[in-house]
């Protein structure tokens, strides 16, 4: 992926890579870049591992870390403007999934090419830092120094490449196809709730699973959960002032308890765990102590309060 200027996918110049660590570093990114176009071959991979060990080894680890990020981003950039958001309603959500499948699976292999940067960059110098706050470190010869201390407690911080794959794809969905996903998904809910065919709920748990690995409290309770249960509570609002006056107390009770059933199987088979007592909860509000005085005064009941 390369513009007519020479400029790569995250917009660097080929005059940026004028020395070796660099020139490693740009292998890298093509790697990167061909894992996602998934032509990267086994052999062509190991010899880049160790082009990665090396970069690693001699400080460069922060510098490799940031570039990961970059074309990350401007990958999945791509991936939402060209492949997810022209997408018609109808293969919207199979769309969402499948991009977060491949890039998943990607991210992981990228993990896997860098896999020391996950497994020891973090404490590779946690010696010798607590000795240059104190005085030089010996480095012996032919060993790369270690990084200046604001950098090593940079890279300590990080978490790691699948880690932050999750992050990016994360903070492109939510800025720009989380509305219409959760538009597509409730649109589903709503359809079997009112007892009409929902041909994609298979798809939702896999979605739910998606924002859940982004962020349970960031990105799964207030971009899909709070809605879900805002527009359960107007739906089974209406509902039960309706069952009300046309039910009996005994068939009220039983369609109640129904529709307590149903939701607790939606949730367990297209959302998150989470999600059961706190609309176990709304609908035994609304459809049981909302009325329960008034079901026992109803004529006919036999019942008096």
């Amino acid at each position: 992926i390369r513009c007519a200027d020479g400029r790569g996918p995250t917009g660097e110049s080929p005059a940026a890579f004028n020395d070796q660590e660099q020139f490693k570093i740009k292998a890298i990114q093509v790697a990167i870049i061909d894992i996602y176009q998934q032509r990267l071959s086994e052999l062509r991979f190991n010899a880049l591992y160790q082009v990665a060990h090396h970069l690693i080894q001699n400080g460069c680890a922060l510098q490799l870390y940031k570039k990961i990020r970059e074309i990350f981003h401007a990958l999945l950039d791509l991936w939402f403007q060209n492949k997810l958001m022209p997408c018609p309603d109808e293969v919207f959500l199979d769309t969402v999934k499948t991009l977060w499948d491949e890039h998943y699976h990607a991210a992981n292999l990228v993990s896997k090419l860098v896999m020391r940067l996950d497994k020891s960059e973090k404490l590779k110098f946690q010696d010798q830092s607590e000795g240059q706050d104190k005085g030089p470190v010996k480095v012996e010869q032919g060993e790369a120094a270690p990084p200046p201390k604001a950098e090593r407690d940079d890279m300590r911080s990080k978490m790691s490449v699948i880690e932050l794959g999750v992050q990016v794809f994360g903070e492109l969905f939510t800025s720009t196809a989380i509305d219409k996903c959760r538009k597509l998904m409730l649109s589903v809910v709503d359809c079997e709730r009112s007892g009409e065919a929902a041909p994609n709920r298979n798809k939702l748990k896999g979605l739910t699973e998606m924002m859940v690995k982004i962020g349970l409290e960031g990105v799964y309770v207030p971009c899909l959960e709070t809605s879900y249960l805002d527009e359960a509570r107007a739906f089974y609002t209406v509902e039960a002032a309706e069952n009300f006056l046309a039910m009996s107390t005994v068939d009220y009770l039983r369609k109640a308890c129904k529709r307590l059933d149903e939701e607790a199987g939606r949730v367990d088979f297209c959302l998150h765990e989470t999600t059961a007592p706190k609309i176990k909860d709304c609908l035994e509000q609304i459809l049981i102590r909302d009325y329960d005085k008034k079901l026992i005064d109803k004529e006919g009941t036999g019942m008096h309060a």
